[in-house]
Formats: structure tokens, sequence, C-alpha cells
């Protein structure tokens, strides 16, 4: 994103910049009838949680139906698979800083996920990045950084199975609409 919007943070003035992102992003990417479960470059995921699915913090259901009053739908799916690509993008890079000891890079990527996530409403992994960001930055052991690592992947799985059941959801309403 090239926008900058200043702390703290307006919705409004961040879903004004998130719609025209967005309207960028569609411009650019192939249209698809694909949907979560099917998405191109969106390979399923291995390890779900049960719990974290669960949890009422993994998805803030109303952070979503206030982009969707801000954004069409096309966008708003969209934006969804580009936080899912990006945060895997992160997560990867997380996982081989780890295995290199780069608490630095850790910290860095941890900082871009957490603020991704708190955008789309993410909460508990934007929670996780940012205790992972901390305890980087701090004198934890490398156990307690190896468990939030472990934590933020178990939460970002979860987040991306909520992600596509909600826009299963989503695309199942719009084609009853449409048919209506």
């Amino acid at each position: 994103m090239n926008d900058y919007v200043s702390k703290p943070v307006r919705p409004e003035v961040l879903f004004h910049k998130l719609a025209r992102v967005a309207k960028t992003i569609e411009d650019n990417l192939p249209q698809t009838e694909s949907l979560p479960g099917n998405i191109e470059g969106v390979a399923p995921t291995a390890w779900s949680s049960p719990t974290l699915a669960e949890d009422a913090r993994t998805l803030d259901l109303h952070r979503l139906e206030d982009l969707q009053s801000t954004l069409r739908v096309g966008a708003v799916r969209d934006l969804l698979l580009l936080y899912m690509l990006d945060s895997d993008n992160h997560l990867a890079l997380i996982r081989q800083q780890r295995a290199s000891g780069d608490r630095g890079g850790i910290a860095r990527n941890a900082r871009i996920i957490a603020s991704t996530a708190g955008n789309i409403g993410a909460e508990m992994v934007c929670e996780l990045a940012r205790a992972l960001d901390g305890a980087c930055r701090s004198e934890d052991n490398e156990a307690a950084i190896s468990h939030l690592v472990d934590a933020l992947m178990a939460a970002s799985v979860a987040t991306s199975d909520a992600i596509r059941a909600w826009l299963n959801d989503a695309a199942t309403l719009t084609r009853a609409k449409v048919r209506a």
C-alpha cells in the first residue's frame, strides 16, 4: 500500500484507502469464479486447529461486514485472498528466520502480519504477531519465541479457514440474491 494512514486510524479513512488499493488489485487480477477451497495460488491448509477455528477472535465478522459495506463483494474477496497470500509469504520468511536465528527478521515480519491481520479482523493472528514481535525485541529465550511462532502459524491456518468459510457463505448469498 502506498498511502499512509496516521494513528489513531479512522475507519472511514482506512476503508477509503483500502477501497482504492483493492480496486487497483481487482483491476490487475484475473477474474475467476474460484472460491476458497479451490482458490488459485492458495494452497489448502495442512494443519487446522478446530479450537482456534471456533474462537470468535479468529475472524471478526463485524470487520468484514464493514469492509463489505464499503467495497464491492469482489473487492473484499480479492483483499482477503491477497491477505492470505501475503500472510503465507511472511510466515514462510518467519520459518526461515527462525531456523537461522534472525530475531530482527522475525520481528519485522511479525509487525507486518500484525498490521494486515488487524485491518481485516484477524484478531488472534494480530495479537500473536504483536507478542512475537515483542518477544523478539526483548530478552525472551528461543523456546518462547519458537512457541509463539508455532501458535502464530496455527492461528493463521485457522484464520485462513475462517476466511474461506466466510467467502463461501458470501458467494452463496450473492448467488441467491442474483437468482431472486
